[in-house]
């Protein structure tokens, strides 16, 4: 190949490598602009010094644990202050209603783009709805999945209320 061809070749090439990376950049923030606010709710039966209880783990989106940190305490909000996690488990554990008593917070951990969340219930706590994320996203989806009996079951809850159950 002669020099002129491989430099017309290697402007080109530099050119459509850039147009894709802006297309794949473009994408993917229209596709992250567009997307629904997901919590995740596992209900897993455990037991504590034996005694039987309701392990809730809750998982979202670390950026959607940010929003609700921001709301609360303003753009120097960070995941990785105490009284953030405070208020973050406090927002989540009154988004959880429970049918007779209530969840105990036990702690949060940040894991890569996720926040955990976590709580403890009496054994075969019931959850009456899950509208975490409600309090800063207009629409928004919960799924719960309860692991504790013989067959699991999910649950979805929109800004809508109770979708469907769903046997797994």
């Amino acid at each position: 190949m002669s020099p002129q061809v491989a430099a017309v070749v290697a402007k080109h090439t530099k050119r459509l490598l850039s147009l894709a990376a802006t297309g794949v950049l473009a994408f993917t923030a229209s596709a992250h602009a567009h997307r629904m606010p997901e919590a995740y709710v596992l209900l897993e039966s455990s037991s504590v010094n034996g005694e039987a209880i309701t392990g809730v783990t809750v998982r979202i989106l670390a950026e959607d644990a940010l929003v609700i940190a921001v709301e609360a305490f303003g753009d120097s909000a960070s995941l990785g202050q105490e009284h953030v996690q405070y208020v973050l488990l406090e927002r989540a554990r009154k988004a959880l209603p429970v049918k007779a008593g209530t969840l105990k917070p036990l702690g949060m951990e940040l894991d890569g783009e996720f926040a955990f969340l976590y709580f403890e219930g009496a054994a075969g706590a019931e959850l009456s709805t899950a509208r975490v994320l409600s309090s800063v996203y207009e629409s928004w989806t919960n799924y719960v999945r309860d692991q504790r009996g013989d067959e699991a079951t999910t649950q979805m809850f929109t800004q809508r209320g109770p979708m469907q159950d769903h046997q797994h």
